[in-house]
């Protein structure tokens, strides 16, 4: 079979599904299929220097030849909203172009990022018969709601929710990350048949836990080893509101055991800068994103490590670095919705701890609890690993999504075969 992908980030761009997109490549040519994927010059966490280098790399092959990237250029992406939005805009555009001209396509992949580009593959069934299988992240326009972007029943929201009902719609499948995702497509008239629930996965064989002794991470950022760390790690984001783990240092700053490091990139970084000098946090360590394999240094260095939202984000979606951190078995503090899959899954297994999103009082407490209960953290990381070995697992969740793929394949070739036989 061949798959296409359409991809508006590929490698080297770090991405917080670079891993899992990966990882589904690999078990995609290793049961004998090929693959034929799509992308501009990357443009997200790579260099001048790295992004003029890939201008040059037009077309490539990987594993032995089953997979051809083909890359195109496009102009950088910035943090400017209407030239973003036009960038999205071209870039589907050119994916039309590129997909009407692929040949012997048995199945299309596409995503949920940018909310608009499932519907490059809506207008490739409809134009050429090629299924697809979309994976859900993000239920949009709710996240545009949660985020305040925008109101329910706004221009923009019913904009959002007609492309999202005609992505639904016509895709084949559709892949979400958890169970309350499907239950609230169920509620807008989605078959649930139609519907598959694969939590984010981790490799469980290579995310592991590094003990600090071992982690150099704490030289490369001249950390001393004997203190208490509250770590964040990924997209510093408006949705995040990473601010939340600064006002706790600053409520905290007197404890001279504890320290917060803080590792990443995104929009809001130049606020978070700004708002260490003012306050003068000196218990507050500001690194960048750290390439993919040092995951899981990044996960293992904290005492305890925070997921956090803004109030509202997190109905309906699910972190990838939960998954991640509960892998390493680092004590969880969750400043998320509380009506989520996440906290439910938190306080179910006791996998950690879960405050009020924008509480800092709450998660100074929870930061102080875990300080000084050693059973208990010792108690979330077991339960931690667990719970990842049962939810996460990348050697069930890949070649479960997978056959996902094959089987819408297979199912409209069998269809196909019927039609003409009449």
């Amino acid at each position: 079979m061949k798959f296409l992908f359409l991809s508006s980030y590929y490698k080297p761009e770090s991405t917080s599904s670079s891993r899992r997109t990966r990882d589904l490549h690999e078990a995609i040519v290793a049961r004998g299929n090929s693959i034929e994927l799509y992308c501009p010059t990357p443009t997200r966490n790579v260099s001048k220097e790295v992004r003029r280098e890939y201008k040059k790399r037009k077309r490539e092959t990987e594993y032995d030849g089953a997979m051809t990237v083909c890359r195109f250029s496009l102009w950088r992406e910035g943090n400017f909203a209407p030239l973003r939005a036009l960038r999205y805009a071209v870039c589907e555009l050119i994916f039309v172009w590129k997909g009407l001209r692929a040949k012997n396509v048995d199945v299309l992949a596409s995503g949920s990022t940018p909310p608009i580009h499932a519907l490059t593959a809506v207008f490739l069934r409809k134009t050429r018969g090629i299924p697809f299988v979309y994976y859900l992240a993000d239920i949009f326009p709710d996240s545009l709601v949660s985020a305040g972007i925008a109101r329910k029943n706004s221009l923009l929201w019913k904009i959002g929710n007609w492309v999202s009902n005609t992505i639904y719609q016509n895709a084949s499948k559709i892949i979400v990350i958890s169970d309350r995702q499907k239950a609230r497509l169920v509620e807008r008239g989605v078959p649930a048949e139609k519907v598959e629930v694969i939590y984010l996965w981790v490799d469980e064989n290579s995310v592991r836990r590094v003990e600090r002794s071992d982690n150099k991470l704490f030289d490369d950022l001249g950390l001393p080893r004997d203190k208490f760390y509250v770590t964040y790690a990924g997209n510093f984001g408006a949705s995040q509101n990473v601010e939340l783990l600064l006002d706790c240092a600053d409520k905290l700053r007197g404890n001279d055991a504890i320290r917060f490091v803080i590792i990443g990139d995104g929009s809001q970084k130049q606020k978070l800068i700004d708002k260490i000098a003012n306050l003068k946090l000196d218990n507050v360590t500001l690194a960048p994103m750290q390439p993919p394999e040092r995951v899981p240094e990044v996960y293992s260095l904290g005492d305890v490590s925070f997921v956090i939202c803004q109030k509202g984000v997190g109905d309906g979606a699910f972190p990838s670095k939960a998954a991640v951190v509960m892998s390493v078995g680092t004590p969880l503090v969750a400043s998320y919705d509380r009506d989520t899959d996440l906290c439910d899954l938190i306080v179910d297994n006791e996998a950690g701890l879960c405050v009020e999103p924008n509480d800092v009082d709450a998660a100074v407490d929870a930061i102080e609890r875990l300080l000084h209960d050693p059973n208990l953290r010792a108690r979330c990381s077991e339960n931690e690993v667990k719970l990842a070995r049962e939810k996460f697992s990348k050697e069930k969740s890949v070649p479960a999504s997978v056959e996902i793929y094959e089987r819408v394949a297979r199912e409209n070739k069998e269809a196909k075969d019927a039609k003409r036989r009449r």
